[in-house]
């Protein structure tokens, strides 16, 4: 039987790791508009 003490800190651990992982989700989504951006006013330049 798991005690309610591991049962906590196994949920903060996934949160964790759940907040981790959007953040690098943004990040990577971030750089990805930027370039496109960039991208968009290159070609309009032209």
């Amino acid at each position: 039987m798991i005690k309610n003490g591991n049962i906590i800190n196994h949920l903060k651990a996934n949160l964790n790791f759940s907040l981790y992982r959007l953040i690098i989700i943004r990040k990577i989504l971030e750089l990805i508009l930027a370039n496109s951006l960039l991208f968009l006013d290159r070609v309009d330049c032209q």
